[in-house]
């Protein structure tokens, strides 16, 4: 099986269409291991539909506003704990990570349990804040007329006493809106708020801990051989053989280096990013420049050529 695996996107289509470019429809299936972007995620689904083969795609963090539904396009499939076919090959994964779940369904599900059982510390948030903005914004109102009344009665507003007046002004408005603040902080200082802070971060990790064991509990219910299983998602999952799972390929993102291993029977991809200099920007100059991966699966055995894209150059072999 030959498979085409992009990477961190990052909502450049450019170099997505110039990729496509470059390649031929000799593939039997296109892997995407998230970091499309909210943006872009049409066009690039677009895009991906001109290839004759199956898109199996994964979300990332800058997919956090995309839904959850398993047919993305003509060929796009969202991968999340589900289960495809191709060529007698089992790909699986699932969607979001920790750095932003997005709509990931265990996350919105806790998410909504930890509103429920915080909800009175919520909703006293809520309501001062509420009557924050209004009292806010009565203060506004009010210095703005005694500016405006100090303003129509000086003759000469260059002068120093007209600017110190303002300046008291401004001074005493400021004071006032500080005043009206202390009861909305008052209640982020609270012993309810720092309970309700530390459980909102536990479930991150929570939710990552609950789609592994998820994704592990479908590949052992679906008992098909696992030299020929695909794992996909966004970040590495590490530790995967403790579990007992030995799938052939992993494939994932998010750092944004290339890099190509065997351990404990399994290929681990990182496929990098096709992100057009995003990573170099954040600091990340040593890193590959942007380009994806042309994998070959055959007898067991995964191979992988690098195509790079630079921004002056066309596709080459990495």
């Amino acid at each position: 099986m030959r498979t085409l695996v992009l990477s961190d996107i990052h909502e450049n289509i450019v170099s997505v269409r110039r990729m496509r470019e470059c390649e031929s429809d000799v593939y039997d299936a296109i892997i995407v291991a998230g970091d499309i972007g909210n943006e872009i995620a049409e066009e690039f689904y677009a895009v991906l539909d001109s290839f004759n083969c199956p898109v199996f795609c994964v979300y990332g963090n800058w997919d956090n506003d995309l839904p959850y539904k398993r047919k993305l396009s003509k060929n796009c499939i969202l991968l999340h704990q589900s289960v495809e076919r191709v060529k007698g090959f089992f790909i699986t994964g699932f969607s979001g990570c920790p750095t932003s779940w997005g709509r990931n369904p265990i996350h919105l599900a806790k998410k909504k349990a930890l509103s429920h059982k915080h909800r009175g510390v919520l909703s006293r948030i809520e309501r001062a804040s509420q009557r924050l903005e209004e009292q806010t914004q009565e203060i506004v109102a009010r210095y703005a007329i005694e500016l405006e009344e100090l303003s129509k009665a000086t003759k000469d507003r260059r002068r120093k006493s007209y600017k110190r007046r303002v300046a008291k002004i401004e001074e005493r408005k400021r004071s006032d809106i500080s005043t009206a603040q202390i009861g909305v902080t008052k209640i982020y200082g609270s012993r309810a708020y720092s309970a309700y802070q530390s459980d909102e971060l536990a479930i991150t990790d929570d939710t990552l801990l609950c789609n592994r064991n998820a994704l592990f509990d479908l590949i052992r219910a679906s008992n098909f051989p696992q030299d020929r299983l695909i794992i996909i998602t966004h970040e590495r999952m590490f530790r995967i053989s403790d579990e007992g799972i030995v799938p052939l390929l992993h494939v994932f993102g998010h750092i944004h280096k290339y890099a190509f291993s065997l351990f404990k029977g399994t290929h681990y991809l990182n496929a990098a990013a096709i992100d057009n200099g995003y990573s170099a920007a954040f600091g990340r100059k040593n890193l590959l420049p942007e380009g994806y991966c042309d994998v070959e699966i055959s007898g067991g055995q995964v191979t992988v050529v690098r195509r790079l894209l630079g921004p002056s150059q066309k596709c080459a072999e990495g």
